[in-house]
């Protein structure tokens, strides 16, 4: 403990300060009977106490509350995983529920075809009329016993590129379906450039070919450059990818150049 003395105006030569150094033993203490000699300690008032343990204690709380903060990359990569956590949660959710209502029928417009059920349940009505349904119908031509045979199809209008799809998705399901092509036969991508059209198809197109046979083959590349040509100008030449790249094997058929009709 030690004792603080305050300034008295009329006894200035009398001020002095007496502190109690318990923990640093080499230190000079003073005698306390000195003040009490001089008669301070009696004038001395609650405000002029110090007290070094309890000012010590302050200022080890003080250090406790100092809490030092992370390095900046620190806090920025926890920032980002928060934001990336937060988007994943609300884009699965909205996933979900947009999922949920289509499957209600919140979301289904009217006169919007959506699926193949749609279409052929919607080009024609009730009174045997042609409904509201925007579709159109074009011809694709079918291998026969006895060259190519023609059929009418009807897919729901949009771009040209879309119309392509349908219809030659359309061709395929047709011929896996008689045992010209296989099940597994998918059209991947179409890429159109000006009058030329590339029809990017899966492994087993190309098997499918080679199970046929040359002549049998060449009648089915034929059949579906007819579709694509008479349906879709300004298209004239068709070439054949398979899984996005050139095929180079000419057996059965040349697949390396460009498929044109005769009058093309």
């Amino acid at each position: 403990m030690g004792y603080f003395l305050g300034k008295d105006k009329g006894k200035d030569e009398d001020r002095r300060l007496w502190k109690d150094f318990e923990e640093e033993a080499n230190l000079e203490e003073c005698d306390k009977e000195d003040f009490e000699d001089d008669g301070f300690l009696e004038s001395l008032n609650e405000d002029d106490y110090w007290d070094g343990e309890e000012q010590e204690e302050e200022e080890i709380d003080e250090d406790l509350h100092e809490v030092s903060k992370a390095p900046f990359w620190v806090r920025l990569a926890v920032w980002a995983s928060t934001i990336a956590i937060f988007f994943a949660i609300g884009y699965w959710g909205s996933d979900l529920a947009i999922k949920w209502m289509d499957k209600k029928g919140y979301l289904r417009q009217s006169n919007v075809i959506a699926d193949k059920n749609d279409l052929s349940e919607g080009v024609v009505g009730s009174s045997g009329s042609e409904s509201a349904l925007h579709v159109s119908v074009f011809k694709i031509y079918l291998p026969g016993k006895v060259g190519l045979v023609e059929e009418k199809v009807r897919v729901a209008s949009g771009l040209l590129e879309d119309e392509l799809r349908q219809t030659l998705s359309t061709y395929v399901e047709k011929c896996a379906a008689s045992g010209v092509l296989r099940p597994e036969v998918k059209v991947l991508h179409l890429f159109r450039s000006g009058d030329r059209l590339y029809v990017d198809m899966n492994k087993p197109f190309l098997d499918s070919l080679r199970a046929v046979g040359h002549k049998s083959a060449g009648v089915i590349i034929t059949s579906i450059v007819s579709t694509v040509v008479n349906n879709f100008p300004p298209i004239t030449k068709v070439k054949f990818l398979i899984e996005g790249k050139a095929v180079e094997d000419k057996d059965p058929v040349n697949l390396a150049s460009f498929w044109a009709l005769p009058s093309s």
